[in-house]
């Protein structure tokens, strides 16, 4: 879903990625927008690929915040459920 995101920021607003180097994104855009997608929602960021325009740092922040988030969020429900299971046991 973020990379399709992605694909649509780079057709509306040309260069709103940026490669290190100062080279084009060119080639295959699905391919390389699904690895940024997953190095932002790792939150590794390599930099080799950078937003530049604002709305694709938007959603360059919303799905860093979604992958430190998800798994906060999976783990306290899981701990909370366990917790509720050994309470009522």
């Amino acid at each position: 879903m973020w990379a399709a995101a992605y694909m649509c920021i780079e057709q509306a607003f040309l260069q709103a990625f940026s490669l290190s180097g100062g080279a084009e994104l060119g080639g295959n855009l699905r391919s390389r927008f699904i690895y940024f997608s997953f190095v932002t929602l790792t939150t590794v960021g390599f930099g080799d690929i950078v937003a530049v325009h604002p709305l694709a740092r938007t959603f360059v922040i919303a799905e860093a915040l979604t992958g430190q988030l998800f798994p906060a969020i999976i783990i306290g429900g899981l701990v909370s459920s366990a917790l509720r299971t050994r309470v009522e046991s």
